[in-house]
């Protein structure tokens, strides 16, 4: 591990120090959050700059990582400056004994969640497939441009994520600390949560019962030791919630504007999804803004939010560009939106997309439930698995399960339903101001548009928590509301009890071993290719040999050679590249990358997965091992001249 991986932290709280110098925010979270913003578009300006020189590579990176360190230094030497510095301050001895049994709980929860991210490898099926391998590549070539793959949306999805993955990999020199990007957003919508809540007029109590709500979330708990980025679309829905109910309902200043705008563009970097939670919000806060300011005010302030936008995504948006004729790859944005709109198809996605919640340890309620929704289904004369609406996967309701593609929220699920039925009373009640019914609206509007207008996928249970991070208000301002400290006691023992399996049983990724949950050791006992293989080396020969294969035949260059579902960060994993001097590249066909195929590239060694075992030939290269998954392509065994 290189120790150049340790200037991240240091940046950023030099970048925080910065915020806190020059722009005096009374809440330290606010600053923080401030500082998330501009330390993501750092990063991507940084990244952009250096790709169009190719000059990616980690010594740069850690040299322009200095760039806030030094500026801090010369700040602190400023005798004006120095004089009014304060350091951040957070006091506890104001709070009462069962706050602080309420923090306790909650560090201990992101510290096992943060071990995990540390000791387990990156090994989610879609990490395997682009999220990683296209950071692999992108560091290879010391550069984000497109390059020839046969897994096309590793150029054309948004890399916003990946580009926080980008720097702790390069960084670091291996892929140990990657994990810790989602681990991050996690922390920070923690912080964003409490911040939130309090605007909502939510005591202590309430924001840390809410924030308690939200690490304790299936899907949040898995997603933040991966190197997924749903959890980074849930934190960009939630910052931008956050920045508008600020700028409409607190001290709104321009500041929260830029940072709005800027926060909205980091959505975009990092998921389409983003923009389905967006829209809702977006049309909202264009109201408001032009009945609070002004047409013409919204005007120039639209020519700035899209400048903004502009920044963050002008770089990714000009390569699809380029490479797809358009700024997004219509073909993946087509095959998950729904083909039709039509009320039978609406409904029969909120339906399904509510059971990913209806995972309870009873097989009998299960089924029961399961054929409930088969037998509406067949009674409307609607095909529960209809291809206009059905991206992937056949309709079910699974059981409990650990897997952070399948996992659902069920028990959260429930506690808001609960919550938010004793949350409407209230409001209609009390006639409470329009502020309060906001986190309602949204979650609900942000399920159902998404609903609308996305296919249902069998994996489709994580997309949903910018639904639950939108409705942690409603958590806290009701819980507030109970005073009994037992209540809040009893609450966070429950919860934390019932997360044990996602905590410490994760699927692919168990911190215990032996459970229910997962057939895998614990990520203490067996190494990080286990893993990352997902067996041992009988389940997979021929990439096992590959290594073993290269030093024999002095071979540097090799192809791959698979289709669109090939897991191709094991090739890296198992070659140690790209930091090793190695080089890995696609052998494609017929595909919009494959204008970027280097005509010097000649690989000595080819690796195919999946491929039939009739197919004993690749570019003149024959089949000297073969696999159960991976194939190994060579022309011959002997050691070259």
């Amino acid at each position: 591990m290189s120790l150049s991986i340790f200037v991240l932290p240091v940046s950023f709280i030099a970048i925080y120090i910065l915020f806190d110098l020059l722009i005096k925010n009374v809440d330290w979270r606010l600053n923080f959050l401030f500082s998330v913003i501009f330390a993501n578009v750092y990063l991507v300006v940084i990244t952009e700059i250096l790709s169009l020189f190719e000059k990616l590579t980690q010594i740069n990176v850690f040299i322009l990582w200095t760039i806030p360190i030094l500026i801090l230094f010369v700040c602190l030497f400023l005798p004006d400056i120095r004089g009014k510095y304060q350091p951040i301050r957070i006091s506890i001895r104001s709070w009462e004994w069962f706050e602080i049994f309420l923090l306790v709980f909650l560090v201990l929860i992101l510290l096992i969640i943060g071990v995990t991210a540390i000791f387990a490898p990156p090994n989610t099926p879609d990490v395997l497939n682009y999220h990683m391998p296209r950071v692999m590549h992108w560091i290879q070539n010391q550069s984000v441009r497109h390059y020839p793959t046969g897994i096309e949306f590793q150029n054309s999805y948004p890399p916003g994520s990946e580009y926080q993955v980008l720097h702790l990999a390069i960084l670091a020199g291996n892929d140990h600390f990657v994990n810790l990007a989602s681990w991050f957003m996690l922390v920070v919508s923690a912080i964003c949560i409490s911040y939130l809540t309090s605007i909502f007029c939510a005591n202590r109590r309430g924001q840390l019962l809410s924030v308690i709500f939200l690490v304790t979330l299936p899907g949040a708990i898995l997603q933040g030791s991966s190197a997924k980025n749903d959890l980074h679309v849930a934190f960009w829905v939630l910052l931008s919630f956050t920045l508008m109910v600020k700028y409409f309902y607190s001290d709104g200043r321009p500041l929260d504007l830029v940072g709005l705008f800027t926060t909205i563009g980091l959505g975009f970097l990092t998921k389409m999804n983003t923009m389905v939670y967006l829209l809702p919000l977006v049309i909202w806060f264009s109201i408001m803004f032009i009945r609070r300011n002004g047409f013409s005010q919204a005007i120039r302030w639209g020519f700035i939010a899209i400048i903004l936008f502009g920044v963050v995504n002008l770089g990714f948006l000009t390569r699809n560009l380029i490479t797809y004729d358009s700024f997004i790859d219509t073909y993946q944005a087509g095959r998950l939106m729904v083909d039709r709109i039509t009320i039978g198809g609406v409904f029969s996605n909120l339906i399904r997309n509510a059971a990913f919640h209806f995972q309870f340890p009873w097989a009998e309620i299960r089924q029961d439930l399961q054929l409930l929704i088969i037998k509406v289904h067949a009674k409307l004369s609607l095909d529960i698995n209809d291809p206009l609406t059905t991206s992937e996967g056949y309709f079910s309701i699974l059981g409990v399960n650990t897997h952070e593609n399948f996992t659902g929220n069920t028990l959260h699920a429930m506690f808001l339903m609960i919550l938010s039925g004793i949350y409407l009373n209230k409001l209609i009640g009390k006639k409470a101001p329009h502020k309060f019914w906001l986190p309602l609206i949204f979650s609900i509007s942000g399920y159902v548009l998404f609903s609308i207008v996305m296919k249902w996928q069998i994996f489709g249970a994580r997309y949903f928590l910018p639904v639950f991070f939108l409705a942690l208000p409603i958590v806290a301002i009701v819980f507030s509301t109970i005073k009994s400290p037992l209540f809040g006691i009893s609450l966070t023992v429950m919860l934390l009890f019932c997360s044990w399996p996602w905590l410490l049983a994760a699927e692919i990724r168990p911190i215990i071993s032996q459970t229910p949950y997962s057939s895998y050791p614990s990520i203490f006992s067996e190494d990080r290719m286990f893993f990352l293989l997902g067996s041992d080396q009988r389940g997979f020969p021929g990439l096992y040999r590959l290594p073993e294969l290269g030093e024999e035949k002095r071979c540097r260059s090799i192809g791959i050679y698979g289709g669109g579902g090939t897991t191709e960060y094991q090739i890296w994993a198992i070659l140690g590249a790209p930091y090793e001097d190695v080089r890995l590249e696609w052998i494609v066909a017929g595909t919009p990358s494959t204008a970027y195929e280097d005509p010097d590239f000649r690989p000595c060694l080819i690796v195919c997965h999946t491929c039939p075992s009739d197919q004993t030939e690749i570019k003149g290269l024959e089949r000297v091992v073969m696999g159960n998954t991976y194939s190994i392509y060579s022309n011959s065994l002997e050691h070259d001249p």
